[in-house]
């Protein structure tokens, strides 16, 4: 693949193949500390939704001590998703007259589709559901020192599925840039 072939732009910046999956690869630079700012903020304990406390003694300090965390549903999972709607930008790609791009537009469409549908899956079947005594839909995790790494365990889940989706759109890229495209229409490459 020539380099220029990559570069080579219209008037518009889809019409660089190359933008689309690098749009896609730097997305979370944003969407990551947004979106764990915001659920950090969600998290709650028992008694602040109305549920028994956990145990005040050390056992939740201990090194084998489960507590229990909480954060509502709604917010959570929007907290996850409107920042990672920004994974769906190179959609815009399709608008290219190059049809390089237009395939790039849709390569990386469908990853960020995939990327945005991650912490949906990982709320949705990895988590407990429980409806507390106000009426509120709140996931429930155990959390224990020894499983502590910095962050929650829904945050762990999502970020780690997040960062072996990053990798996966890494290699789509390199096959992409790899493959022999023929093109006819006027030309262009």
């Amino acid at each position: 693949m020539d380099s220029a072939e990559s570069t080579a732009g219209g008037s518009w910046p889809w019409d660089d193949w190359l933008l689309a999956f690098v749009w896609i690869l730097m997305t979370p630079i944003v969407t990551v500390p947004v979106s764990a700012a915001v659920f950090d903020g969600l998290i709650r304990q028992p008694e602040e939704i109305g549920l028994t406390p956990n145990s005040r003694s050390a056992a939740c300090r201990e090194l084998f001590g489960i507590c229990y965390e909480y954060a509502e549903f709604s917010p959570t999972l929007l907290a996850f998703i409107l920042p990672g709607l920004m994974n769906l930008l190179p959609i815009l790609w399709i608008l290219s007259a190059r049809p390089r791009a237009r395939l790039a537009g849709v390569v990386a469409g469908l990853l960020g589709l995939f990327r945005l549908s991650i912490p949906v899956m990982v709320l949705l079947l990895g988590f407990d559901r429980i409806t507390a005594p106000d009426g509120g839909s709140y996931l429930r995790w155990a959390s224990s020192p020894l499983l502590d790494l910095g962050l929650s365990v829904p945050e762990e889940s999502v970020w780690t599925l997040g960062a072996l989706a990053w990798m996966g759109c890494l290699i789509v890229l390199f096959l992409f840039w790899t493959l022999p495209f023929d093109v006819t229409e006027e030309g262009q490459r």
